[in-house]
């Protein structure tokens, strides 16, 4: 959601508009990192997500009220490689496919975040059948970032060499 994003802003439930600030951005997870001091709102508690297994009934929730809250199941915990962005040693994938995908919660049924949404997926299963479902990136690649990420904006940890091919 912020790739190269010089400027941000979050919505709260109300349909305010409240400025954020860019703390950090990962490339080799994805995830990015902002502060919105004017929003009012308690975190969700960080769960595991090595901790979801086959099957595991989750919720997930997008932005923008309780119409974008839905029940899923975890269908795959696999390799994800993205041509574009990055490579995940064991991505979570849901299905049904929710629409409100992009930079939702992955929510277990104990009320913890276990990954944030990456993808929409024509085969969430991964085994080579059309079935929509959606990616997710683990919350447990950002807890070992998450200080270097406020500190610093960044990991210090020298990048990986990456090459995306589409063939």
């Amino acid at each position: 959601l912020m790739v190269e994003a010089q400027s941000a802003e979050v919505t709260d439930n109300d349909g305010r508009r409240i400025a954020a600030d860019i703390v950090g951005y990962d490339h080799e997870t994805g995830f990015g990192l902002l502060r919105a001091p004017a929003l009012k709102a308690r975190p969700i508690p960080i769960g595991k997500s090595a901790e979801l297994a086959l099957d595991d009934k989750v919720l997930v929730a997008g932005g923008g009220g309780a119409q974008f809250v839905g029940p899923v199941k975890v269908v795959s915990k696999r390799r994800f490689a993205g041509t574009w962005e990055y490579l995940l040693d064991e991505a979570l994938f849901t299905a049904p496919a929710v629409p409100w995908w992009s930079g939702a919660a992955l929510i277990t049924r104990d009320g913890k975040l276990a990954g944030i949404g990456s993808l929409a997926v024509a085969d969430a299963a991964g085994r080579g059948k059309a079935e929509a479902g959606n990616m997710f990136v683990p919350i447990d690649r950002l807890l070992p970032i998450l200080a270097e990420l406020i500190a610093d904006g960044r990991v210090s940890t020298p990048a990986k060499p990456w090459l995306g091919i589409s063939t």
